[in-house]
């Protein structure tokens, strides 16, 4: 993974607590990021898990400085990526 990432972009459903973890984190560090809750979107949900060959919630999604996006993947993914232990 990067360290050019300025911002996030995690999609959720509302009662995921790996979601609710991810959102946590970057909060407490500060990051930007913006959150996209797909409850009543089932449709778009499944196209971002085959677009990103993902089955799970939350899909994070990075966005480097030159504004390319960067799949990060889940929860434990930004975990690591912030050296948090689980």
């Amino acid at each position: 993974m990067t360290d050019n990432v300025k911002s996030y972009h995690i999609y959720t459903l509302v009662d995921c607590p790996a979601c609710k973890r991810a959102i946590k984190l970057l909060q407490e560090k500060k990051e930007n990021f913006a959150v996209t809750v797909l409850d009543n979107d089932q449709e778009q949900l499944n196209l971002l898990k085959e677009q990103y060959c993902w089955q799970t919630v939350p899909i994070i999604i990075g966005k480097t400085e030159d504004g390319k996006e960067l799949f990060l993947g889940g929860c434990s993914d930004l975990e690591r990526k912030f050296g948090v232990s689980q």
